[in-house]
C-alpha cells in the first residue's frame, strides 16, 4: 500500500475476487481513519483499478453509499497505470512528451544559424 496527502493506492496480486474485496475493506478503513482526523473521502473523486483484471462493473465498491468508478486507466505519480497491467500506453506518452520537447527546440536552437553546432551538439 502506498498513500500520499492527496491520493491513497492498494497494490494487490491475487484473484480478482479477492481484489476487490480488499479493496472494500481498505476503502473503508479509509473512510473510517479519515472521518476520525476529521477528513472526508470524496467519492466523486475516487476512481478504483484493479491492474492485471479487466474492469467488470459486475461488482461495486462503495464509498458513504456512492459507487466509485472503475477506471481502464489512470495516472498515478507520472506514471500510466492500466487494468491489463501492460506499460504501453504509458510509454508511448513518454515518447510524444519527449517528442513534443524535442519539436519545442526546433526553433529555438536547431533551426538558429547562429548557435554553433559543438553548442547544439553539446545540448543533444
Amino acid at each position: 500500500m502506498c498513500s500520499f496527502a492527496d491520493s491513497f493506492q492498494l497494490r494487490h496480486r491475487l484473484n480478482h475476487h479477492k481484489c476487490i474485496a480488499d479493496i472494500q475493506f481498505a476503502i473503508n478503513e479509509l473512510q473510517r481513519v479519515a472521518s476520525q482526523i476529521g477528513m472526508k473521502v470524496n467519492a466523486s473523486k475516487t476512481k478504483f483499478l484493479t491492474p492485471g483484471f479487466a474492469p467488470t462493473g459486475k461488482t461495486p465498491i462503495v464509498l458513504n453509499g456512492d459507487i466509485l468508478e472503475e477506471a481502464e486507466s489512470f495516472k498515478y505519480l507520472g506514471a500510466i497505470l492500466t487494468a491489463t497491467g501492460q506499460g504501453e500506453a504509458d510509454i508511448k506518452t513518454r515518447i510524444n512528451l519527449a517528442r513534443q520537447a524535442f519539436n519545442r527546440l526546433n526553433s529555438r536552437l536547431w533551426s538558429r544559424s547562429e548557435i554553433r553546432r559543438t553548442t547544439k551538439v553539446r545540448i543533444y
